[in-house]
């Protein structure tokens, strides 16, 4: 224990201001709720998200497809509504048609040409292009991520930006070579489309609050263990941290899933854990508000990303836990 307290201080003074993040969809987006309205209207629920996104992480911009599957709550809706600040809109359909479309106020304003029917599903499709201002953080090695402050994620996505909506999701996000992605969900693939340019999949079939969707983009290491069935990932920048922090980071979100089954009596309920460190030693992010630290900075986000993949009373736990082997660089 000792040691360990002694790797903590010395890693710190080492990398100056650490910041962490936790699971990407970790953060129960309930305890950011001042900035959002308390009862949004919502015409239409919106069931899953498909989006496609190209990230240039030297200047900040993203140009994607954002595919949507909504179902109408009432009859008659003749406009669905996106969250889409400083945006480009190149292009909107419904149901494979072209659809006409409105901005103001930072909102997209969708028509849909029939009035809807409740209980009808539809398709909407928007092609859009961003440099946000606001909703990004750089490190000073190049890492960009989101910031997931409230009220952000419509600055690269068009979506309604309220933790009261949850949607399943399919992520494809393309890259320069050398760089990795770290998203939420599980990663199901990872394809070399050019000698310039690579694209990792994401998958999640546990909804996600609007809010906790996210991403991470930078020349990355990645680290895995296993806790029973579940996987727990470490991704660090490249030389940010050696072999016995790593280490020590990942065993303490082993110990800390560990802790948390045996509080609750139950089964960890999502498929596993995600965090993250990378250094800022100068300068300021590109946008969004500045990462605070504590002296406890290096290890508690390791703690509330296994604590935010828990979800409120009364949800279904996952499956079984197995005895798993014991945590390894």
């Amino acid at each position: 224990m000792q040691a360990l307290k002694r790797l903590r201080r010395l890693f710190i003074a080492a990398c100056g201001l650490i910041l962490l993040l936790g699971t990407l969809a970790a953060l129960p987006a309930a305890a950011q709720t001042a900035d959002y309205q308390v009862r949004p209207r919502l015409d239409f629920t919106f069931l899953h998200l498909g989006l496609e996104m190209q990230v240039d992480p030297q200047q900040g911009a993203v140009a994607g497809e954002a595919a949507w599957r909504v179902e109408a709550n009432v009859d008659g809706a003749d406009s669905l509504v996106l969250d889409a600040a400083h945006m480009e809109i190149e292009s909107v359909s419904v149901d494979e048609a072209e659809a006409d479309y409105h901005m103001h106020n930072d909102s997209l304003f969708v028509f849909v040409a029939d009035s809807t029917v409740r209980g009808a599903i539809h398709r909407v499709n928007v092609t859009y292009r961003a440099e946000p201002r606001f909703g990004l953080l750089r490190s000073d090695n190049g890492t960009v991520w989101t910031s997931r402050l409230p009220l952000s994620n419509r600055h690269w996505v068009p979506l309604p930006d309220h933790p009261r909506v949850r949607f399943t999701l399919a992520l494809s996000v393309s890259v320069p070579s050398g760089y990795r992605v770290m998203a939420p969900g599980r990663r199901t693939g990872e394809q070399l489309e050019s000698v310039d340019r690579v694209t990792y999949r994401f998958e999640s079939a546990e909804a996600l609050a609007a809010p906790d969707l996210a991403w991470a983009v930078g020349r990355l290491e990645v680290d895995e263990t296993s806790f029973g069935s579940k996987r727990i990932q470490l991704y660090t920048e490249q030389g940010a941290a050696g072999d016995s922090l790593r280490q020590a980071l990942l065993e303490e979100a082993y110990e800390t899933l560990d802790e948390l089954e045996e509080a609750a009596g139950r089964e960890y309920p999502v498929h596993g854990c995600t965090c993250c460190c990378w250094t800022i030693t100068s300068g300021r992010p590109r946008a969004g508000a500045p990462p605070r630290s504590s002296s406890t900075g290096i290890w508690d986000p390791c703690r509330r990303s296994c604590e935010g993949g828990w979800p409120p009373s009364g949800s279904e736990p996952g499956s079984a836990r197995s005895a798993g082997p014991t945590p390894r660089p």
